[in-house]
């Protein structure tokens, strides 16, 4: 998704009310005992994770999945190991179904409230939050019950604004049962896939980019809209170091 695919967006219809919270992942070059004491600590796993280059990963995912100058994923080695289930739903999740390495965790929009500031190095980034919500199901947020199918249970949002308004950036935590059935649906994961609530994107956007990566049983997706034209290289390393940054944020969430 690179250009303004005018009426009807893939990521569904705008919202004209947003809610409000949180997510103060202040990132700079400082010690990960020093973030964790700030009760944010999410940038300085970022060192952890290698980073992300904002001319040679522009548009990329994190880790283990990568996004086209088009919008559309490519997923690496890594992320293609697993096979994602091609049935309907199977029996709920259960502490054998991971293995002994399996990260299993659970996360809600309470535990990363408030903006997001970020910063390392010369890279620089802030936005505002909008609004959060939980969704008790993934319903929200897919398309034809696509990743409900491979297991997934619930999802978090959070909205923000950016760039005086001209941006708008959707952060997803969609949570699945296991590591295993995350890790899949994460490989094979389309923008087509997502069908995100009203207000999410902006309706008829000029630019967009998308990012996703995956942390144990939790996939971490990120969209970013503009409503004007705006500096490419900027919009998309803002939704790479937004997805980066809330994924190493899981590290100390469990």
């Amino acid at each position: 998704m690179s250009q303004p695919p005018q009426p009807p967006p893939p990521f569904g219809p705008p919202l004209p009310h947003p809610p409000r919270p949180r997510t103060g992942l202040v990132v700079g070059l400082v010690v990960l005992a020093v973030a964790a004491l700030a009760g944010i600590g999410v940038g300085a796993f970022v060192l952890a994770d290698r980073m992300l280059d904002d001319d040679t990963r522009a548009g990329s995912g994190s880790t283990t999945g990568s996004t086209d100058s088009t919008g559309t994923p490519t997923p690496t080695d890594e992320a293609t190991t697993p096979t994602a289930p091609t049935t309907g739903l199977t029996a709920p999740y259960s502490p054998t179904d991971d293995t002994g390495d399996d990260v299993h965790g659970d996360v809600k929009v309470a535990d990363f409230p408030g903006d997001w500031d970020f910063k390392l190095g010369d890279v620089e980034h802030h936005a505002t939050l909008d609004r959060s919500v939980d969704h008790s199901t993934c319903g929200p947020v897919e398309k034809d019950a696509v990743l409900t199918r491979q297991r997934c249970e619930h999802a978090a949002q959070w909205v923000f604004t950016a760039l005086g308004g001209k941006v708008r950036l959707t952060q997803l935590f969609l949570v699945f049962d296991t590591e295993r059935h995350a890790k899949a649906a994460q490989s094979a994961l389309d923008d087509a896939d997502l069908d995100l609530p009203a207000g999410s994107t902006f309706p008829s956007y000029e630019q967009g980019r998308w990012n996703s990566s995956v942390y144990g049983n939790i996939i971490s997706v990120t969209v970013g809209t503009s409503r004007t034209k705006v500096d490419e290289k900027r919009l998309t390393s803002m939704v790479n170091y937004m997805n980066t940054d809330f994924r190493t944020a899981l590290l100390f969430s469990f």
